[in-house]
């Protein structure tokens, strides 16, 4: 048997069979930050986009920024939709000032 964690497809049902609440925004954090550390191990991370995507909304972990980058460095345009509600929903909790004006 070779390597689990070399193998993508078996990584990828296993996150989506363990952690198909990953969009529920109940789901249970614990196992949100044990997919997002099993993503961790991987070196190419392309074939996670749909469940980092996933990850980037579910507002129980605290590893946004990581999703972030990850997805980032993926750059599929089937993220921006993702990435954008992100954004709005961050926006609006964070305030952002106006720059002062002399």
């Amino acid at each position: 048997m070779g390597n689990l964690l070399a193998d993508k497809d078996y990584i990828i049902s296993e996150l989506e069979s363990r952690f198909s609440g990953l969009s529920n925004p109940i789901a249970v954090p614990q196992d949100i930050q044990l997919a997002i550390n099993e993503i961790k191990q991987v070196n190419n991370c392309n074939d996670f986009t749909d469940i980092l995507n996933k990850l980037l909304l579910n507002p129980n972990h605290r590893s946004h920024q990581y999703v972030a980058r990850l997805l980032q460095g993926i750059a599929s345009p089937a993220s921006v939709p993702y990435v954008t509600k992100y954004w709005n929903r961050v926006s609006t909790i964070w305030i952002i000032p106006a720059p002062n004006r002399v």
